[in-house]
């Protein structure tokens, strides 16, 4: 009986080990994505310190400019001055 009971409990265990795996790591990833990103292509998300943030109306000119065709539909602004802010 203790025998196969404990067979059963470790075969209960593995099978709700792996899912468990699965999401800590990715939930790892998706907590130090920008980590994960500076890391892998530092020149797209670090830039270098400016005194003075440009007008959002600048900037958005700018990317016009740059990327005719295409649509701003989100922008995500961060406090750190080296990280570069998302453009969707």
């Amino acid at each position: 009986m203790n025998k196969s009971l404990f067979r059963i409990h470790s075969t209960i265990a593995l099978l709700a080990f792996v899912p468990l795996l699965v999401i800590c790591v990715t939930g790892s990833i998706l907590v130090f994505k920008h980590e994960i990103d500076r890391l892998l292509m530092e020149e797209t998300v670090w830039v270098s310190p400016q005194p003075l943030q440009l007008p959002l109306d600048t900037l958005l000119h700018r990317v016009n400019e740059a990327h005719p065709g295409y649509e701003a539909v989100g922008w995500v602004w961060y406090q750190d001055p080296e990280r570069a802010d998302l453009m969707y």
